[in-house]
């Protein structure tokens, strides 16, 4: 009788340490929202520029079997190796600064995207913006979202940027949403806004069977090229990582297409090969017909 006690006592030890562990490990969707919010006042601190988006940041918790505490430090003490956000700040400020001189030294830049807006080539939120009910972008949007704009390209050829993910601004105290993207001074982050979806009539696709795997490879193949030059110079057939410079919908494409392994060529053609212009429509259309449409522009 002592024998089975003290087995049944070790059995109710265990399955409270078991309980206490899975309590330990959980945590709500506003205390992982808080611990992000957190994560970013930290890097922005330290100086550190932040690729760890939102979700990422939520689905790397789930499967690292720490406690929330235990995760953030690891997130917070990776921050280490990131890339100077002062020297990236200050990068795109000098890039932006040769781009207008080249804007006031010639009539017209070609190929040129358009006169930039605020939201393009910004590795940060530069300004605070509203995020209304009704498009539902923070609600709706993913990393690995396609993002056409109708009007981009002045109103003529479109544009294309793929969803980096949602992150969080400690200076206007909100998320917002990252791309990443091709424009007429090079490849480099942007922000996608309401005001932004809405100016630029816009459409966001999303593909219909990618795995997490394949987003976050197109990601990081497209998070490579930041900072090389834009054009729409045809003659380059090198479509890899090592490719020189850059068009807004080449990018993309290229992206899915060594992301998947060859599995997604999201403009409809048999192939790509650097030499085939790969227009923003021409992705457009493809993704309306076999992809799922998250949210479109409504006049």
């Amino acid at each position: 009788m002592k024998k089975f006690l003290k087995q049944l006592g070790c059995c109710i030890f265990f399955a409270s340490l078991l309980t206490c562990v899975a309590f330990a490990t959980g945590a709500t969707e506003e205390e992982l929202d808080m611990a992000y919010r957190e994560y970013c006042t930290v890097a922005e601190e330290m100086d550190k520029f932040v690729t760890l988006d939102y979700h990422s940041f939520i689905d790397n918790y789930n499967e690292s079997g720490l406690s929330l505490d235990a995760y953030s430090e690891q997130c917070i003490s990776n921050l280490e190796n990131n890339e100077s956000l002062s020297k990236i700040r200050e990068q795109y400020r000098l890039e932006r600064e040769l781009y207008r001189q080249q804007i006031r030294n010639a009539s017209a830049i070609e190929p040129r995207e358009s006169l930039e807006k605020w939201w393009h080539h910004t590795e940060t939120l530069p300004q605070a913006t509203a995020y209304t009910s009704t498009h539902g972008l923070l609600d709706k949007v993913k990393k690995g979202d396609i993002v056409y704009e109708a009007a981009g390209g002045f109103g003529v050829t479109g544009h294309i940027a793929l969803v980096e993910g949602i992150h969080y601004s400690p200076t206007y105290q909100q998320h917002y949403i990252r791309v990443i993207e091709a424009v007429s001074s090079g490849v480099c982050c942007g922000i996608l806004c309401d005001e932004r979806f809405f100016n630029q009539h816009s459409i966001i696709y999303r593909l219909t069977h990618a795995s997490a795997q394949t987003i976050g490879n197109a990601m990081d193949f497209a998070y490579a090229q930041k900072g090389k030059p834009y054009s729409l110079l045809t003659t380059d057939l090198n479509i890899s990582r090592s490719r020189a410079t850059w068009y807004c919908s080449l990018l993309a494409a290229c992206a899915y297409y060594h992301g998947s392994n060859g599995s997604y060529i999201i403009d409809g053609t048999s192939e790509i090969n650097g030499k085939n212009l790969i227009t923003p429509r021409s992705i457009s259309r493809y993704c309306a017909n076999n992809q799922t449409t998250v949210v479109r522009f409504d006049r």
